[in-house]
């Protein structure tokens, strides 16, 4: 009864969760949605190296390219520890830079601001991200990131170092799919893995 009890209590809270991304989402959208936009929709699973509770959760990112290559994005990451409940949200604004290389080879460079709220603390942070892929056919993608994270205040412990590898799967010109694995090293560190499903406009 008590396990019952439990997951219930988990699901309404990322119901709740989600509710709010996608509020968040659509208000963003109708600002910036035109040609070239996305919105992604990713559940995520974190096990942790050096704590006792693993973590679950949902990813709502939207962008769209505002030209020369540069695409603007809100982000919405929601995160619930398996065993005591807790929570935390993580709410970023990004800028990225995309560019083709050679053929099949693209580049990107991704730089965001956000707030993470926590059950005990509140604070900003800031992150670079740098990339790479390649087109291995016209509708599948393989990528490869390094994103180096840290709080503005030097006070809260919350820099990392995440090295990820995934893939992008078009089903078509508007539906895609998405997952990749990841490692996350310094302050805290996890294993990754998360998938989902993207809509292109």
């Amino acid at each position: 009864m008590a396990l019952l009890q439990q997951i219930n209590k988990r699901g309404k809270t990322m119901k709740k969760s989600l509710i709010a991304t996608l509020i968040a989402g659509l208000a963003f959208g109708t600002v910036v949605m035109a040609e070239d936009s996305y919105v992604k929709l990713e559940g995520v699973h974190y096990n942790y190296t050096n704590a006792a509770n693993d973590q679950a959760g949902i990813n709502l990112q939207i962008g769209t390219a505002i030209g020369n290559g540069f695409k603007a994005d809100v982000k919405q990451e929601f995160r619930h520890e398996d065993n005591t409940g807790k929570t935390a949200n993580r709410f970023e604004g990004g800028l990225t830079y995309e560019a083709k290389v050679y053929d099949k080879i693209g580049v990107s460079l991704r730089g965001a601001l956000g707030e993470k709220y926590a059950s005990n603390s509140n604070y900003g942070y800031y992150l670079v991200e740098p990339g790479i892929s390649y087109a291995l056919t016209d509708a599948l993608k393989l990528k490869a990131s390094y994103r180096y994270r840290d709080a503005i205040n030097d006070i809260q412990k919350d820099r990392t170092n995440t090295y990820k590898v995934g893939a992008d799967y078009e089903l078509n010109k508007t539906y895609f799919v998405t997952g990749s694995l990841g490692r996350t090293t310094g302050d805290k560190e996890y294993t990754s893995i998360q998938g989902g499903v993207g809509i292109r406009f």
